[in-house]
């Protein structure tokens, strides 16, 4: 009787195709690369008409190279041998540690961004409090300028209707006011 654990289930092409969204050809390209990229030349098993057999990691495989490929935006030839140099069976590990990876060096970059536009800010941010300095002081003056004393040839000359050199008017002659 055959052991349970030895069955290796296999995923038909077309299947393979619909769960990754792709074409035939171009899952057909994608395995070429694997196998040019495998050290014996076949990554895939294949059957007695040498078709390719997929299993379930061999789906999970080709799903990691195209993720790696979308999210870090390398070449198809790069995120095949980025998965080959990984765990072939561990499904989870690299993409998690690529993604943490990714995030990290995303919030690196925006980190570097922001301390460079903080950087801008506070230059302004010297610019402006210089020039309210300098509007301060020149207000300063301005007012100190308008508090000094009139000298005696720019005073105004108040009327004093007591004082008996100014004429008086017709009607006030008239009324004697």
């Amino acid at each position: 009787m055959k052991n349970i654990e030895e069955v290796i289930e296999y995923v038909v092409p077309k299947e393979v195709c619909k769960q990754l969204g792709i074409e035939s050809a171009t899952l057909r390209k994608y395995a070429l690369l694997f196998d040019k990229a495998a050290e014996n030349g076949l990554y895939f098993k294949r059957d007695e008409r040498n078709n390719r057999l997929f299993t379930k990691e061999d789906v999970a495989v080709l799903s990691r190279m195209l993720e790696l490929k979308e999210t870090l935006g390398i070449t198809l030839e790069s995120a095949t041998q980025k998965v080959l140099n990984s765990d072939r069976y561990n499904d989870t590990t690299p993409t998690v540690t690529d993604a943490l990876y990714r995030m990290i060096e995303t919030q690196s970059e925006q980190i570097t961004k922001q301390a460079q536009l903080n950087a801008e800010q506070n230059e302004k941010m010297d610019k402006l409090l210089d020039a309210v300095y300098s509007l301060t002081e020149s207000n300063k003056q301005l007012s100190d300028k308008l508090n000094r004393p009139i000298d005696s040839e720019t005073k105004i000359k108040y009327i004093d209707t007591s004082d008996p050199s100014i004429k008086k008017g017709f009607f006030s002659r008239l009324f004697n006011k």
